[in-house]
């Protein structure tokens, strides 16, 4: 892999920062704009259920999901569809027939294609960087998330001061709008899957809960750890630890892999 990468990853993640950005921008603005409008605590309690439930239900599955399809076309997709159901809220504010049920229909929307957006931006990750490039590049992707959750809510409380409230959801279609549009100029390579292994949705989604345990096995194993010493850390009999690493063996595996391909035990 040749330096070209960095390219790549400036052109993805240039676009990626400012759709993130915006979104959150967004999911700030309409919480502000629905404590100004209506002063109660439970409706704010609603469109906070209605933004985080969808994606937190199928969270689990998304991520065996996009492993078997294009992580470029699903980050397009996520975003695009994410910017229509902004856009439309938009309309709907801007012909004055907005209802509650609208604003929380399309927050859930929204959700939905976050829940989908996020594990493909960080799937791709892997497949873009160098093996030991990635810990710098987690740094990066944790600043670009910091400065989202810090810079958005800001932006959108000062932006809600200033603009009606359609003006400032237009930024959410032009973030996303940016993103999708960045995404047309570069490749991100699928990862081999080994058509002879029958895949079973539910029990890779129901084995994502162990990547933080098979990321620590495979960094032991990659900085000469012993058998004993990795079994302690994750908690896990020697027996395991060593099948596990048997698999990392034979496939060559690295951590890069197993966060996209996950080894199950």
């Amino acid at each position: 892999m040749n330096n070209n990468w960095k390219r790549t990853f400036a052109i993805i993640w240039s676009g990626q920062f400012f759709s993130i950005l915006t979104s959150s921008l967004v999911n700030f603005a309409i919480i502000i704009w629905l404590s100004l409008q209506t002063g109660s605590a439970e409706i704010l309690a609603f469109a906070a259920i209605a933004a985080m439930l969808p994606q937190s239900i199928i969270g689990p599955f998304t991520g065996a999901l996009i492993d078997r399809w294009n992580r470029r076309l699903v980050m397009m997709l996520a975003d695009t569809f994410i910017a229509l159901c902004t856009l439309l809220l938009a309309i709907l504010f801007w012909l004055d027939i907005a209802e509650l049920w609208h604003i929380f229909a399309l927050l859930a929307l929204r959700s939905v294609g976050s829940a989908f957006h996020m594990p493909a931006m960080q799937a791709s990750v892997p497949l873009l960087a160098p093996t030991e490039q990635l810990t710098r590049i987690a740094g990066i992707n944790q600043i670009i998330a910091s400065v989202s959750q810090i810079a958005g809510p800001a932006l959108g409380a000062m932006m809600i001061t200033i603009w009606d409230i359609e003006y400032v959801l237009i930024f959410d279609v032009a973030g996303a709008l940016l993103a999708v549009t960045s995404l047309f100029f570069v490749k991100i390579p699928n990862p081999e899957i080994d058509k002879d292994i029958e895949r079973n949705i539910i029990k890779e989604s129901m084995s994502f809960p162990y990547f933080k345990i098979m990321d620590l096995i495979s960094y032991g194993f990659e900085n000469n750890y012993s058998i004993q010493e990795i079994a302690v850390s994750v908690e896990k009999s020697e027996e395991e630890v060593n099948n596990i690493l048997t698999n990392l063996e034979r496939k060559n595996t690295t951590t890069a892999y197993l966060r996209t391909n996950p080894i199950y035990f």
